[in-house]
């Protein structure tokens, strides 16, 4: 009992792994025309929604959004929400997904919560096995100055420089240091295959 609790308590604070999932839980990759979501449901393919906590979360990137720019054409993340510990795997599922149709993912252009800002922030410093390639800044280019395709606006970092994030540096350094700016592939698929391997992806037929 005591052995139980201590692992729950150290999953709580750390990201779960496949082999942490617990029995009856499944990822589910669900795919509509331009959008790609990666959630948790149960035997029958059904989403967990908020109020099964911890079981709860889903990611969603979206293909098509225009007017945020060319963005290297990555796709954008536009929803997160998991219980504590369990996004983490959602995002490594997401990258990897986006990264076997050649494409990587980026951060959500408009808003990022403070746990969704650790994981990319992970992803930017901590992962060998991620890589990344930085986005110019839409509304003033000042990386490739005459490639459009990668610029990418972001009001997350306007207002991060604003309230004061990147004080006592520059623009450029502060923007090149901050982990929403890049796009992230995986060089590999590493948790779709544990998933797959012990039966916890959920594949429509």
């Amino acid at each position: 009992m005591i052995r139980e609790l201590i692992r729950e308590m150290l999953l709580s604070e750390a990201a779960f792994q496949p082999s942490d999932l617990p029995d009856g839980v499944y990822v589910e990759i669900a795919e509509t025309d331009n959008d790609v979501s990666v959630r948790y449901c149960d035997k029958e393919g059904q989403a967990f929604d908020s109020s099964r906590a911890p079981l709860y979360g889903v990611v969603s990137m979206s293909s098509k959004m225009p007017s945020r720019g060319k963005c290297s054409g990555a796709f954008i993340v536009y929803w997160a929400k998991a219980a504590r510990g369990y996004g983490p795997l959602l995002y490594d599922v997401l990258i990897e997904f986006a990264s076997e149709l050649g494409r990587g993912v980026t951060p959500d252009r408009h808003e990022v919560s403070p746990a969704a800002q650790r994981v990319w922030s992970h992803y930017l410093n901590k992962r060998s096995d991620i890589t990344r390639k930085i986005l110019d800044y839409k509304p003033i280019p000042f990386i490739t100055l005459d490639d459009k395709y990668d610029d990418c606006d972001s009001k997350v970092v306007e207002i991060d420089w604003e309230e004061g994030y990147g004080a006592n540096t520059t623009w450029e350094n502060y923007y090149k240091s901050s982990p929403l700016n890049y796009v992230y592939f995986s060089k590999g698929t590493p948790t779709i295959d544990k998933l797959r391997s012990a039966g916890k992806l959920y594949e429509r037929n």
